[in-house]
This record gives structure tokens, sequence and C-alpha cells, in this order.
């Protein structure tokens, strides 16, 4: 947080985007400004040029500092939206015993139960913790009901039930330094997954359970909601710029940009939803011929690589017994899914139904491109609700500790 507003910023493989805000009178966002900058220097969320990233990250900080009213805005710090291709996510759980007056959960319980969970979460050598342990429901006296708020009621013992999202420690350091040589500090981290969810999923439907399915440039992330809390995490190395590199491969329109082009003009999810006669004008490839293609062939192949890459997410959560949880369906976000048909193959790949994230934040340039700033506001929105919500705990622990406790209060426990 830098003086009184929060700024929020993600890196991602294809672009850099920022936005400020503070908490608006009454609840909800007050966004204050937003940029966005196209990203190079990044390779399947990886820094692979720091150079390049650092002046994208400085860019967007500039236009949001332009942006500030009354011009005071100078941002030091950020919360970052990650989207690593080598997310890990680990369950947690702890258990304390139970010391309440009359043997009723109290607040001292509560948080002796929270600080287990942290103590429990370690992480492997080689790895970053995004955040601290996230503590998603309490149990009592080791019997499967999943509590919100466990005050005030009996038990002897008091469990808490948790997950630990990281990544590969050299990804960050790079990410992070980049960041520092634009002069920006990160002072929370919170995976891309977590924050699209936040923004695209109801409250109903984290319910009902349902899954956030983050499509973006260089990496693809999850995350799986039921009973209101998070089930399951992920991301994969993978993205809409293998897409383009398969276009590239496929049909040698010349140039990556050329190929991009291609999928963004004639790239379909569904090849049965072209004709089999029709043919698109692709760019010259330095033959000095002009050529075109089958339309259906270019979707034939964007299809094969967004088919694989949902069946890869489908495998995770198959491999941990999420699906059946899922009765709230499938939201998806990133600028990958904006593939027409998309949404359609998701359905059919999972067999529930799928659609794609809207946006309702009251400012066009959020509302106008829901798939792509789905992560930027969500994660935006977290940091501001948490701020709103805990404004005492930066007052008696200090700013680092405001923002790490985010992760420890998913889903709101008290």
């Amino acid at each position: 947080m830098t003086d009184n507003f929060v700024s929020a910023i993600e890196v991602g493989t294809s672009r850099t985007v920022m936005a400020a805000g503070r908490a608006a009178p009454g609840g909800g966002v007050e966004l204050l400004a937003f940029a966005e900058q196209e990203t190079t220097g990044m390779r399947k969320g990886r820094v692979v040029e720091p150079e390049y990233v650092s002046r994208a990250i400085q860019t967007v900080r500039e236009s949001v500092e332009a942006q500030i009213p009354g011009g005071g805005g100078t941002i030091r710090d950020a919360a970052f939206v990650c989207s690593f291709g080598g997310i890990s996510c680990d369950p947690l759980s702890a258990q304390v015993p139970v010391t309440g007056p009359d043997g009723l959960v109290d607040a001292d319980d509560v948080a002796r139960a929270r600080s287990a969970l942290l103590s429990a979460a370690t992480v492997a050598p080689g790895r970053e913790a995004l955040g601290d342990a996230m503590a998603l429901y309490f149990t009592l006296d080791g019997r499967g009901d999943e509590i919100l708020e466990p005050r005030d009621m009996a038990a002897e013992t008091l469990g808490v039930c948790g997950m630990s999202i990281s990544v590969d420690a050299r990804e960050w350091d790079a990410l992070a330094a980049a960041a520092d040589a634009a002069g920006i500090q990160n002072n929370f981290e919170i995976f891309s997954a977590l924050a699209a969810a936040h923004a695209a999923l109801s409250p109903q439907k984290k319910l009902d359970g349902a899954l956030c399915i983050d499509m973006g440039g260089g990496t693809t992330s999850y995350c799986a909601y039921h009973r209101g809390h998070p089930i399951a995490a992920g991301a994969l190395p993978v993205g809409g710029d293998h897409v383009t590199n398969d276009l590239l491969s496929a049909f040698k329109p010349g140039s990556t940009a050329n190929a991009g082009r291609l999928k963004t003009e004639c790239g379909r999810a569904d090849p049965e939803a072209v004709a089999p006669d029709s043919r698109v004008r692709i760019p010259d490839d330095g033959s000095g011929a002009a050529r075109t293609v089958s339309e259906r062939a270019v979707a034939q192949v964007v299809h094969a690589r967004l088919d694989e890459t949902l069946r890869l997410v489908r495998a995770d959560l198959d491999a941990n017994g999420v699906l059946p949880w899922l009765g709230g369906g499938i939201v998806l976000t990133g600028g990958a899914a904006k593939t027409p048909g998309t949404a359609a193959l998701a359905a059919r790949v999972f067999g529930i139904p799928c659609s794609l994230a809207t946006l309702d934040t009251g400012y066009p340039a959020i509302d106008r491109d829901p798939l792509r700033n789905a992560t930027i506001w969500g994660g935006l929105a977290r940091a501001i609700d948490f701020e709103r919500r805990q404004a005492e705990v930066a007052a008696d622990g200090g700013i680092r500790r405001f923002f790490k406790n985010l992760f420890s209060r998913e889903g709101q426990m008290a």
C-alpha cells in the first residue's frame, strides 16, 4: 500500500498491467488509475530479459502515477499478481487443544490454530511461498465438518485446514529484481488464478463449487472452489503464445507477429464450425508469392493446442478428485479464452457448463476487456477488501504483516 491507495501489478507474458485504487464509501472499490503495456522479455511466465521487463514495469508505473488525482501518486510498492508456470499447491492441516472457558473455542484458540498452520507450512528448498499459508476452514475434534466460524462452539481440539502455494525461487527472484530495478517493491504476492476467481466467481458459485481457468499468454492457471473456499489450484507453462508458435510452425506466415494476427483474426476452437472450402490470405513468408491457406486448417491447429491445454487442467483436477464438486460450472478468464468456441470446447472437455467471465465494475477501462482484466481487478479488490476489514493489523504489525495476513484470512474467517 502506498499512502492512501493500494496498487496491484501483473507482469504477464504478453502484457504488464497495473491498477491503483482504494476502498469506496459504502463498500466496493474506487479505481484511481489503470494502465497496460506490452511485455517483452517474458517467456512462459518467466523473466528471460530483465531489462525489458523492468522497462514495461516502469512504463505502467509512470502512467498510473500520472493518473492519480491531485498529483499525489508516487508508487513505491504494489501487490504482485503472479502467473508463473511452476506453481505448486500443497494441502496443510494443524490441530491445537481448546483452552477457552467452559470448553468453548475462543479467539485465542483460533489464533493459536492459525499460528500452528503457518508453522506447518514448510517450503521445499528452491521454492518461494506466495504469501503465507491460507487458512480455509476449521474442524472440531477431528470431524469432517467444515466450519468458518468456530468461536463459542464446544470442542476438545480445534483443527484448521488450508493450503500453501509456492513457486520456483529463481523465477520469483528474477521478477522481484526486475521490479526493484523499476523502483517497485512487492508487499504481497497473490496467485493469478486466485485473483481471477475473486473477480469472476460469484459468492454463490464458490459455495456451489466452481472452477476458474485463467488462460494467459504463457501460462494457464486454475483455482477450484467448493463450499466457499479454494480446494485446488495450479498452473501449467502453456498458453496463447503456444497457439501462436504452432501457427508460425504450421503456416510460416513470416513472423511471430503475423502468426499472432492469424490467430486473432481467424483462430477458432471448433474446426467444424468453419466452412471446409473457406480460405484465408496469410502474410508473405518472404518468397514473394501471395498465399492462402484453409481456414479450417488454421482452426484445427488452434483447436489442438487449446484442447490439450484444457485436458491437462482436467488431468490435474481428476488426480485430486475435484470434478464431482464443481456444481457451479466453469468460468474462463485470460486473453487466450477470447478465441471463439473456447467456452464450448471447455464444456465438452470437462462435461460441465462453461462460460466466459464478465465484469460489472462500473469502470469502462476494466469492463470492456473482462477476460484479460479479471486478474488485475481481482488482485486489487482482494487487497482493498482486506485493507478495509483489517486496517488495524497494519497499524499494529506493519505493512508486510498486513498484506501477508491476507492469505491466512482466505474465506474471511474471523
